[in-house]
C-alpha cells in the first residue's frame, strides 16, 4: 500500500493533514530564506518573540516526519508500521504542546483566552489520535482487506480533524495582534503557513 492510498483510507486522511498543520512533513525552510527575513526585520516586539517560539517548536516537532511507505505484503507489518507512526506524531504533539506551555499565554490583550483554546484544541487533536492509535494497535490484521477495515475504524475518531490547521493558526485567527506577531516573522517562514515577503 502506498502513501497515495493511505491517504484515501476516511479518517485517516485528516490525520495527514493535522501532521502538515503542526510543521509536519514539509521540513524546514532553506535557512537563507530566514537569515534574509531577518536582515530585514526590526527590532522584535514581545508578542513577535513569543510567536517566534511557536513556529520553533513547531519546526522541532515536526522535523523528519514522514507518512511510512507500508509493507504491501505483510498487512500485519504494515498495521504495526501505523501504530509506530502513530504514536511518534503523538509524542511529537506532546512535545509542542509541552514547549507551548512551558512559554505560556502570548504577552497581548486577549491572549490567555486565545492560548488556552488552542492548548484545549490541540490536546482534543491528541485523545482523538490516542483512540485511533489504541484501536489500531489491537485491530486483527490477516489480510489486505481486514488491513482496510482496521484502518477506516481506526481513523474514524480523526474525521472531524479535517479542519484543524494547528496552534497557531488558532492564535492567529483568535487575536489580530498574534497575526500580526507571526505574519513577516522570520523564525515563521515557511513553519505556520508564513511564506517570505516580497520586495
Amino acid at each position: 500500500m502506498t502513501n497515495r492510498s493511505l491517504a484515501r483510507t476516511g479518517g485517516l486522511t485528516a490525520l495527514l493533514a493535522v501532521v502538515l498543520a503542526t510543521g509536519g512533513c514539509g521540513g524546514s525552510p532553506p535557512e537563507q530564506q530566514r537569515e534574509q527575513a531577518h536582515a530585514q526585520a526590526p527590532a522584535p516586539r514581545p508578542q513577535v518573540e513569543w510567536a517566534a517560539g511557536v513556529c520553533r517548536h513547531l519546526d522541532t516537532g515536526g522535523a523528519e516526519l514522514s507518512v511510512p511507505e507500508l509493507d504491501k505484503k505483510r498487512p500485519d507489518t504494515a498495521r504495526q508500521q501505523l501504530v509506530t507512526f502513530l504514536t511518534t506524531v503523538d509524542q511529537r504533539l506532546g512535545s509542542v504542546e509541552s514547549a507551548m506551555k512551558r512559554d505560556g499565554a502570548p504577552p497581548v490583550s486577549g491572549g490567555r483566552a486565545a492560548f488556552d483554546k488552542a492548548m484545549a484544541n490541540l490536546d482534543g487533536v491528541r485523545t482523538r489520535l490516542a483512540a485511533a492509535t489504541a484501536d489500531l494497535a489491537k485491530a486483527e490484521v490477516t489480510d489486505q482487506a481486514s488491513l482496510r477495515r482496521a484502518m477506516r475504524e481506526a481513523g474514524a475518531p480523526l474525521e472531524t480533524l479535517g479542519g484543524y490547521q494547528g496552534p497557531a493558526h488558532d492564535l492567529k485567527t483568535q487575536v489580530p495582534e498574534l497575526k500580526k506577531a507571526f505574519e513577516g516573522n522570520p523564525d515563521c517562514v515557511g513553519s505556520d503557513g508564513t511564506v517570505p515577503q516580497g520586495d
